[in-house]
């Protein structure tokens, strides 16, 4: 007898009961949840599919406002993302100072 038998009690017409051994059942595997191979292709490809939406939307604007506006406005946006992307901004300012314009030795 395997761990998937089981025996049980089986009566008949006469009422006389005898024990059987079940046959083994196969045990039913989880299914695994189905990936649409779109987001398979999403995960694998995220970095390359954002590189190539960034540069679409900055040939958009360069064609729709002009080269100064476009990079005006991309400063901008740089400026504001490092600014409120760094914890210790005065002394990140300090730094960033420092680097660009060294002190004489």
């Amino acid at each position: 007898m395997t761990d998937t038998e089981e025996i049980i009690e089986v009566a008949d017409e006469t009422g006389e009961t005898a024990l059987v051994a079940t046959e083994p059942q196969e045990q039913e595997k989880p299914k695994e949840p189905k990936v649409s191979w779109l987001l398979v292709l999403l995960r694998k490809y995220r970095r390359h599919l954002l590189g190539a939406a960034i540069g679409v939307l900055a040939a958009c604007m360069f064609m729709w406002l002009g080269f100064w506006k476009t990079l005006f406005i991309l400063a901008m946006a740089g400026l504001g993302a490092y600014l409120f992307g760094v914890d210790n901004k005065m002394q990140s300012v300090k730094r960033l100072i420092n680097r660009v314009f060294p002190g004489r030795k």
